[in-house]
């Protein structure tokens, strides 16, 4: 999801990106940001392109599946995220008698005929190039799930002249309307996150000839080593595999039978959901492919060496510092989930989700800013891809891991 400053980082990054393609299309083409009518504190280049944002509308499909984010008692559980489309004016403009706005206007929709979306990494990188100042810098577009995509509009004659004629009041200059989708924006609303389940009941029956029914544990931590136990049916055999999210994971054929399989973790693996899969190989031998169990799954969770907290300092706002192992990749989503351990002061919540500070490359640092943390001792979790590291339970209630905010 993105912050404020994504639909000024959608404009910055199309204004980079054509800057580079009619300046070597065109010779000292240029692209800019500023009003179509030239009343802007920029100038319109002479030649080039000036993006404008004409309006931002709101995306309802895109929008649905992130609702309801409050409970039926009105708690905050899911932060709002609305979907919106941006309506951008492409102008061209230069010398006539040269066929400058042609030439540019031509350079410009062939590049976004080839290239129509707007991609993380160059969104990434042309963010952390800019100065610590920049108003962009905080900008986290990179990390909303869905691309931006660029895609023509179908507009009349009559409908240019309206935006000319009634919107700017100035001659017509070549224009071009694209629509920039979507674009996720998220409040940055501390939310609330309740306790743990502590133990699953269900039953599940899969009709096949290897089976598992069950993992235990359910969760387990994601370190090479890590033994689970598979239950089902057939599932021991010469030459089975066992995978855990795709990796190979050894079986250890002392402590396992056919209902039974006890596997140690390989390594490599990223905290989160992981597939499991037993592979039957083919009773023709290689080269034929054999028969997978059902696909299940397991819960793993990172494990967490450090959490500190750091009161605010002018500027700077109060945050925690985790260290983790392994590393937290860039497309996985990360999130420090803290209960308190005693009642809070009136009107504020007994829990808070913090999501991590955005970061550029996979990092087993993460930071997460207090947002309106009240001071207390709190339980905390770190949830990574949805999978929270465990509590310890004393028979009657969670009493940690615990960090203090000051």
């Amino acid at each position: 999801m993105s912050n404020q400053l994504a639909f000024a980082t959608v404009s910055f990054v199309l204004q980079q990106r054509l800057n580079q393609v009619v300046g070597s299309d065109v010779s000292s083409a240029t692209a800019t940001n500023t009003r179509p009518d030239g009343t802007g504190a920029s100038p319109l280049p002479t030649p080039g392109v000036n993006i404008y944002l004409l309006q931002a509308t709101y995306n309802g499909p895109m929008s649905d599946p992130f609702l309801p984010t409050m409970s039926a008692d009105a708690t905050r559980v899911a932060r709002p995220v609305g979907a919106f489309d941006l309506t951008y004016m492409f102008t061209f403009h230069g010398d006539d008698s040269k066929w400058e706005p042609q030439r540019v206007q031509a350079s410009v929709l062939r590049h976004i005929h080839t290239n129509p979306e707007i991609g993380k990494d160059t969104i990434r990188s042309l963010i952390s190039a800019l100065p610590g100042t920049h108003a962009l810098k905080k900008s986290d577009l990179a990390d909303q799930f869905e691309n931006v995509k660029l895609t023509p509009a179908k507009m009349t004659l009559d409908d240019l002249s309206k935006i000319w004629s009634v919107f700017f009041q100035k001659p017509y200059a070549l224009t071009s309307i694209y629509y920039a989708s979507v674009v996720l924006l998220e409040s940055d609303i501390s939310t609330e996150a309740s306790l743990p389940i502590l133990k699953v009941v269900g039953d599940v029956t899969v009709m096949s000839d290897v089976r598992i029914d069950s993992i235990d544990p359910p969760m387990a931590s994601v370190a090479a080593g890590t033994k689970i136990v598979l239950t089902g049916i057939n599932l021991l055999g010469d030459n089975f595999v066992y995978q855990v999210g795709g990796v190979d994971a050894t079986v250890d054929l002392a402590n396992s039978t056919s209902s039974s399989v006890t596997v140690s973790l390989g390594g490599g693996l990223l905290s989160g959901p992981a597939t499991v899969v037993v592979q039957k190989p083919s009773p023709f031998g290689a080269g034929h492919v054999g028969a997978n169990s059902n696909v299940a799954t397991v819960q793993l969770f990172p494990k967490v060496n450090t959490i500190t907290f750091t009161s605010a300092a002018g500027p700077t706002p109060a945050q925690f510092d985790v260290t983790l192992t392994p590393n937290v990749e860039l497309a996985q989503t990360a999130a420090l989930v803290l209960n308190r351990l005693t009642p809070p002061s009136a009107g504020k919540p007994w829990s808070y989700l913090l999501p991590a500070t955005p970061r550029s490359a996979a990092t087993g640092s993460l930071n997460f800013v207090s947002l309106g943390v009240e001071a207390g001792d709190y339980l905390y979790r770190v949830r990574i891809d949805g999978v929270d590291t465990p509590l310890s339970f004393n028979g009657t209630s969670y009493d940690g891991p615990k960090v203090t905010v000051t």
